[in-house]
């Protein structure tokens, strides 16, 4: 049977929520750069690596108080997720998220599907993509049912309440944690064997 392929909409909202729950400070030097071009893929819209202009490469070697590559990607990086984390906490809770959107877009035709690309700043042109992203998907965002964790996530199926299998895993051994320890009070309270229905006389 042929793997269905993925919509590129639902491609880009899965990476998008990802990005919005990576621990970049775990991230080793490959997955900061791995990323960093994943990002402006995203940014682009197409599959290949979007370059920087020349003022965002300055930038991003001229850290500030960071030295070298890999310590300005993490800052840029770390940066946009701020942004986006921060955006959808507002839009969750006073339902509004404003932003300031480039002025020049262009409408593409992606595998069938009009896209909006944008021109301008980095951090705008990311928002902003970011945004169409999540007005398309918003609908069927789900969070996370474990309680320690409730972040957003686009279900696979419908009946998917977790957001990873680390988290269904953690919620199944709560509840045999939970179910363990009542079973032994009602052991310690009734003692052993108690409870239990009375045997039939044969």
């Amino acid at each position: 049977m042929a793997k269905r392929r993925r919509d590129p909409s639902e491609r880009r909202a899965r990476w998008l929520l990802a990005f919005v729950g990576r621990d970049l400070e775990a991230a080793r030097s490959g997955e900061l750069l791995d990323l960093r071009d994943d990002m402006l893929r995203f940014r682009s819209g197409s599959d290949a690596v979007d370059t920087l202009s020349p003022a965002e490469a300055k930038a991003l070697v001229e850290g500030g108080e960071v030295s070298g590559v890999d310590g300005a990607t993490r800052v840029m990086l770390a940066d946009l997720q701020k942004r986006l984390r921060r955006g959808i906490a507002t839009l969750e809770s006073k339902g509004r998220w404003s932003l300031r959107s480039p002025d020049r877009y262009d409408l593409v035709m992606n595998e069938g599907r009009l896209e909006r690309h944008y021109r301008g700043g980095l951090t705008a042109v990311f928002l902003s993509t970011a945004a169409d992203v999540l007005v398309g998907c918003w609908p069927q965002l789900r969070h996370c049912a474990l309680a320690s964790c409730r972040a957003l996530f686009l279900p696979t199926h419908g009946h998917q309440c977790y957001h990873s299998p680390k988290c269904s895993n953690t919620e199944r051994q709560a509840r045999f944690r939970d179910y363990g320890q009542e079973k032994e009070r009602r052991v310690l309270h009734n003692g052993p064997g108690r409870g239990r229905g009375k045997r039939r006389k044969r």
